[in-house]
C-alpha cells in the first residue's frame, strides 16, 4: 500500500509541477525572508564581540558601564573623562586602551572623501592587538595608520596626514556637531581645522567584522582635552566617549585590587572584570533597539508566512477541485480519506521542502556576500539555525494550508465525484468568522481606548522608558487586532465592493463577466483578497506614518529655540582663500575686523534671501572676568590655551589668557539671537547670561562682572535670558565704551579668535524643497564669505526627513516581498482557474468572443479583485497607521496627522500595475488555447 501511495505522490508531482511553480516561488521568498532575519539575529552579535574582543585583547581587567545588560543605576552609558583619567593615572595600571573615538572624513585624497576614524592609541603597546610595521606613535602629531587605509590614500611611513584637530573643532562655537548636507548624504564640513599628522607605523586589521580597518590611532592624549571641552561647551555629540576601557595592570596587581580601588571611588558607575570574562562569558547587550528591530522583522516574516499559506490554500483548492474524478477513482478502487489526505499532504511536503530549501540558501547566499562588501562592518557567521527553525516552519505552514482543501476534497463521495462535469465546490464562509471578525474588533476599541489612555497619563520621573515600552506594545496590540479584525472580515468586504469596482470600471460585457467569475468563487477571491490585503495594508501604514512623522517632527523642531544656522567666521576656516585675504588686509585691518566685515557681507547676502525671517550679526567685544569666581561663567565658545602661559610677554601685564569672550548684539536683534528675551533686557551696562547660571545662584545676589577691553574696562551686572545659550551678550551701546566697534581690536594677552557670526531664523512653515534650498544658500554664502556653516534647524531637519526617507524606503523594500508573494498568488490563482474554466471559456470564444476580450475578461477579473483590497487596505492601513505613530512619538511631541494623498494615488496606479501583470501570462496563454482542443472530452 505504502508503495502505491509513493507512486501516486510522485506521478502526480510530476503531471503537476508547473501549476507548483509559481506557489513554490512564493513559499521560498517568505523562506528567504525568514531565514535572512536569523541570520541577521546572528551576525550582529558577532559582529559586537568581534569588536570588543579585540578592544580587549591582552588586557587583564575591563572597566565597563554595561556588563550583561545589568548598567549601573546612575550610569550615563559611558565612562566620565574623569574616571578615565583616575584609571590612567592609578598606580595600579601600567597601561590603558579607551574607546573613545572621533569620525571624520579625509578630503586630500583623489575623489570622493574617505571616511575614518580618530581614536587614541594605547598607553602600552602590548594592549594593542595588531603588528605593526613601524613603531607606536609618542604625541599627538604621530599617527598609526590601517593597512588599507594606507593603501587606498596611497600614503607611506614617514608621510604626512591632513587630519581633522579634535581640540580646534571643540573650540568652534557651534550647538552639538558639524555636519553638512551635500549631495545627499551628511557628512563633515571639509573645512573643519586640521592639523598635520606623521605616519609613525602601520598595522593589519582583520579583514572582516572590524572598525579598526578604518581607525587611526594617535598617541598623547588629544581626544581626552577634546572631551573635556565638549562635556564643558555641551558638544557631547562630536566625541563618543568610551564605553569601555582595557586595562593592563602592572606586576603584582591583581584584579580584585584594582577592582576595589576603583569601586571606593566609583561605586555608581563601572563595573570592572576580568577581561577573560568579558570576552568570553558576556553576552552582548546590544539594546531595546535591537530587540524590537528584532521582533519587527520576525512579525513581517509571519506576515510573510500567512500570506503564502492563503497562495498555498488557494492553489490546494484550485488542483483538488480539478481532481475530483481521481480522487473519487482511487476511492473507488480501495483508497480511504486518510489515503487521500496522506497524498495530498505529501505533495505539499514536497513543495514545502523544495521552496524552503531554495529561499533558505538564496538567504545564505546574500548575507555572504553582503559581509563581504562590508568587510569592515560585519562579521559572517555560519549557523544552522537559519535552516533548522525556517525548514520547518515552512513545512509546517504548507501543511495546515494545504489541510482544509485536502480535508474538503476526501469528503466528496465517490458516487458524486464520478458524474460527468461534477467538480469540487469551494466550501463558502459561514456566520463563524462573521462573529470572529466582530469580536476582534471590539478588542481593538478596548485596546485603542486603553492605549488612548496611557498615552495621556502623567508619567512620574525615572518611569519614562518603561512608559514608553507599555505605550508602545498596547499601541502594537491595538493596530494589530483592527488588521487581524479587517482581514477576518474580508468575506462580508470583498464581494460588496467587487461589485461597485464592476459598477465604475467595468459596464462593458467582458466586465460582466469578470465580475461574475470573480464572484463565483467566493472563498477563493477572499482568499485571494487577503493575501493582497496584508501588503498592501502594511505599506497604507507605513506612508501615513511617514507623512505623519514628518509632519510632527518638522513641527516640533521649528518650535526649538534653535537657529535655522549659525555663519560664523573666525581662524577655524584655513582655506586658500581666507589665508589669502588675511595676508592682503594684514598691514590695513586686525583680525577681529577682518572677521566682522566677512560677516556683515554675509549678512547682506542673507537679507536678500526670500525664505528668511530675520538674522543677527554679532560680533567680539571684549573678555570678561567675574567679580566672585565661584559664579564666573564658562568660556562658552573660546580656545583654551593648553599652555598656559601669557602671549604678550610682559611680565607686569595681567593674564587674559584663559577669559571668556562677551559679544555685541543690537537690543532690537536680541530676539532672533535668544528666542522669546525682550531687547529691554540690553538696558544699561548688563551682561546676559543664561537661566542655568540663575538657577545656580540658589537665591543668592547676582555677581558682577568686569568687561576687559583695548579702551579700558566696564563694571557689568549680570541678567539672565530664559535661554540655555552659555555665550555672554551685551548691547553695542556697551561694547562701544570698551571697544571700537568699527575697527575692532583684540584684547592684549587674550587668546581669544575675535570672531564675529551670523545667527539666521528661517520664516515658519516651509516645505522640504524650501527648506533644502536655503540650506544649500546658506552654505554657498559661508563658502564665498570664508565662514563656517554650523548646524541648525534646517540641518536637524534634513538628517530627520533623510533618516524617514530612509527607514520607509528599508520596510517598504521588506514589505515589497510580500507584495511579490500576493503577486505570485494572484497570477497563479489566475492561471489555475483559467484552466478550470477551459471549457467555458471556449465556448465564449464559440459564440463569439474574441482573444482580446478573453484577456480582458482575465484581466479585468484580477483588477476588480486588486481594487477591493487596495481600498479596504488604504482605510485600514491609515488608521493603524495614526495608532503606530502615535505610539512610537515621544510624549513631548504633538502629532500631526497627515494623509499621504498623493502615495495613494501612486498606491492606486501601482495597483492596478499589479494586477495587469498578475493577470499577464495566464491571460495570454488561456487565449492562445484553440476552442476545439478545450471542447474536447476529458
Amino acid at each position: 500500500m505504502i508503495s502505491s501511495l509513493l507512486s501516486l505522490i510522485y506521478a502526480n508531482l510530476r503531471a503537476s509541477w508547473r501549476k507548483y511553480i509559481l506557489t513554490g516561488l512564493g513559499i521560498a521568498v517568505a523562506a528567504f525572508f525568514l531565514s535572512a532575519v536569523i541570520l541577521l539575529n546572528t551576525i550582529i552579535p558577532a559582529t559586537y564581540m568581534a569588536h570588543y574582543g579585540n578592544q580587549v585583547r591582552n588586557s587583564d581587567a575591563v572597566v565597563a558601564t554595561n556588563i550583561s545588560g545589568q548598567a549601573k543605576e546612575n550610569s550615563s552609558g559611558v565612562l566620565s573623562v574623569e574616571e578615565v583619567e583616575d584609571i590612567r593615572n592609578s598606580p595600579q595600571v601600567a597601561g590603558i586602551r579607551e574607546d573613545s573615538v572621533v569620525s571624520a572624513m579625509y578630503h586630500d585624497a583623489p575623489g570622493e572623501p574617505v571616511p575614518y576614524a580618530l581614536s587614541q592609541a594605547p598607553t602600552d603597546p602590548d594592549l594593542f592587538p595588531y603588528q605593526i610595521q613601524g613603531r607606536m606613535p609618542e604625541n599627538d602629531h604621530e599617527i598609526l595608520l590601517p593597512e588599507s587605509l594606507r593603501e587606498s590614500l596611497h600614503l607611506n611611513i614617514g608621510d604626512k596626514f591632513h587630519g581633522i584637530d579634535p581640540v580646534a573643532t571643540m573650540k568652534l562655537r557651534m550647538p552639538t556637531s558639524i555636519i553638512n548636507f551635500e549631495g545627499g548624504t551628511l557628512s563633515l564640513e571639509e573645512s573643519l581645522p586640521t592639523k598635520e599628522y606623521t605616519i609613525t607605523g602601520t598595522f593589519r586589521s582583520p579583514d572582516l567584522g572590524s572598525e579598526d580597518s578604518i581607525t587611526v590611532f594617535a598617541g598623547g592624549t588629544m581626544l581626552t582635552t577634546a572631551s573635556k571641552i565638549a562635556h564643558r561647551e555641551h558638544k557631547t555629540n562630536i566625541v563618543h566617549d568610551a564605553h569601555i576601557v582595557a586595562v593592563k595592570l602592572r606586576e603584582g596587581v591583581a584584579v580584585e585590587d584594582f577592582k576595589r580601588e576603583f569601586t571606593a571611588h566609583h561605586d555608581d558607575h563601572g563595573y570592572v572584570v576580568p577581561a577573560y570574562e568579558y570576552t568570553h562569558n558576556v553576552e552582548p547587550d546590544i539594546g531595546f533597539a535591537y530587540d524590537l528591530l528584532t521582533a519587527a522583522l520576525l512579525g513581517l516574516a509571519a506576515l510573510a508566512l500567512m500570506v503564502s499559506a492563503f497562495v498555498i490554500t488557494n492553489t490546494f483548492s484550485v488542483l483538488l477541485s480539478q481532481r475530483t474524478r481521481e480522487l473519487a477513482l482511487l476511492r473507488t478502487l480501495g483508497a480511504s480519506r486518510p489515503n487521500l489526505l496522506t497524498i495530498v499532504l505529501a505533495e505539499s511536503t514536497v513543495l514545502g521542502v523544495l521552496a524552503a530549501s531554495l529561499g533558505i540558501t538564496l538567504a545564505y547566499a546574500l548575507w555572504a556576500v553582503i559581509t563581504l562588501w562590508a568587510a569592515h562592518t560585519l562579521v559572517f557567521t555560519f549557523s544552522l539555525v537559519p535552516l533548522g527553525v525556517t525548514l520547518p516552519v515552512c513545512v509546517a505552514v504548507t501543511w495546515i494550508a494545504a489541510l482544509k482543501p485536502a480535508y474538503a476534497a476526501s469528503k466528496v463521495s465517490p458516487v458524486q465525484g464520478l458524474r460527468d462535469g461534477v467538480v469540487q465546490q469551494v466550501s463558502t464562509y459561514g456566520k463563524r468568522q462573521g462573529v470572529i471578525a466582530l469580536l476582534l474588533l471590539v478588542a481593538g476599541i478596548v485596546a485603542y481606548a486603553v492605549f488612548m489612555s496611557k498615552s495621556s497619563e502623567h508619567v512620574s520621573d525615572g518611569m519614562e522608558g518603561t512608559h514608553s515600552v507599555q505605550v508602545l506594545v498596547v499601541g502594537i496590540i491595538a493596530a494589530a487586532l483592527l488588521c487581524f479584525a479587517i482581514l477576518t472580515a474580508a468575506h462580508k468586504i470583498l464581494s460588496p465592493l467587487v461589485k461597485f469596482w464592476a459598477s465604475l470600471v467595468a459596464r462593458t460585457l467582458t466586465g460582466s463577466i469578470a465580475c461574475k467569475n470573480a464572484l463565483r468563487s467566493p472563498a477563493r477571491m477572499v482568499s485571494t483578497g487577503r493575501a493582497l490585503l496584508v501588503g498592501m495594508m502594511l505599506i497604507a501604514m507605513v506612508l501615513t506614518g511617514y507623512v505623519t512623522l514628518k509632519a510632527s517632527a518638522t513641527g516640533f523642531i521649528q518650535q526649538t529655540e534653535r537657529p535655522a544656522a549659525v555663519l560664523t567666521f573666525n581662524d577655524s576656516k584655513d582655506t586658500e582663500d581666507s589665508s589669502s585675504t588675511a595676508h592682503n588686509s594684514q598691514n590695513s585691518e586686525s583680525t577681529a575686523e577682518r572677521y566682522m566685515h566677512q560677516a556683515q557681507d554675509a549678512q547682506r547676502r542673507i537679507q536678500e534671501l526670500p525664505s528668511v525671517q530675520s538674522e543677527a550679526f554679532v560680533q567680539y567685544a571684549g573678555n570678561l572676568t567675574c567679580d566672585d569666581d565661584s559664579h564666573a561663567p564658562a568660556a562658552s565658545d573660546e580656545p583654551v590655551n593648553e599652555a598656559g602661559s601669557n602671549p604678550s610677554g610682559a611680565s607686569d601685564a595681567p593674564d587674559h589668557t584663559n577669559l571668556p569672550a562677551a559679544y555685541a548684539v543690537s537690543p532690537q536683534d536680541i530676539d532672533v539671537v535668544l528666542p522669546g528675551t525682550s531687547e529691554t533686557i540690553l538696558q544699561g551696562d548688563v551682561v546676559v547670561l543664561p537661566r542655568s547660571e540663575q538657577h545656580a545662584l540658589q537665591g543668592h545676589k547676582p555677581p558682577s562682572f568686569t568687561l576687559h577691553g583695548p579702551r579700558g574696562d566696564l563694571r557689568l551686572t549680570a541678567v539672565y535670558s530664559q535661554t540655555d545659550d552659555h555665550t555672554p551678550y551685551i548691547s553695542r551701546e556697551t561694547a562701544a565704551k570698551v571697544q571700537d566697534l568699527d575697527h575692532p581690536q583684540l584684547l592684549e594677552g587674550s587668546s581669544s579668535t575675535g570672531e564675529s557670526y551670523v545667527v539666521v531664523r528661517a520664516k515658519q512653515g516651509l516645505s522640504s524643497d524650501e527648506s533644502t534650498e536655503l540650506r544649500n544658500d546658506l552654505t554657498d554664502i559661508a563658502r564665498t564669505t570664508h565662514g563656517l556653516y554650523l548646524t541648525g534647524i534646517l540641518e536637524i531637519r534634513a538628517a530627520v526627513e533623510i533618516s524617514l526617507i530612509v527607514i520607509m524606503y528599508i520596510i517598504l523594500a521588506i514589505i515589497a516581498l510580500m507584495v511579490l508573494i500576493s503577486v505570485l498568488g494572484v497570477s497563479n490563482t489566475l492561471m489555475l482557474s483559467a484552466h478550470e474554466r477551459s471549457r467555458e471559456n471556449a465556448l465564449l470564444r464559440t459564440l463569439g468572443l474574441s482573444r482580446q476580450q478573453l484577456r480582458s475578461v482575465i484581466m479585468m477579473e484580477a483588477i476588480l479583485i486588486t481594487l477591493s483590497a487596495l481600498l479596504v487596505a488604504l482605510i485600514g492601513g491609515t488608521l493603524a497607521g495614526f495608532i503606530l505613530t502615535r505610539a512610537i512619538t515621544p510624549q513631548n511631541i504633538e502629532i500631526i496627522y497627515r494623509i499621504p494623498l498623493t502615495e495613494y494615488c501612486i498606491a492606486f496606479f501601482g495597483a492596478l500595475g499589479i494586477a495587469v501583470l498578475a493577470s499577464w501570462v495566464p491571460s495570454v496563454r488561456t487565449s492562445k488555447v484553440s476552442p476545439v482542443q478545450a471542447l474536447r472530452e476529458d
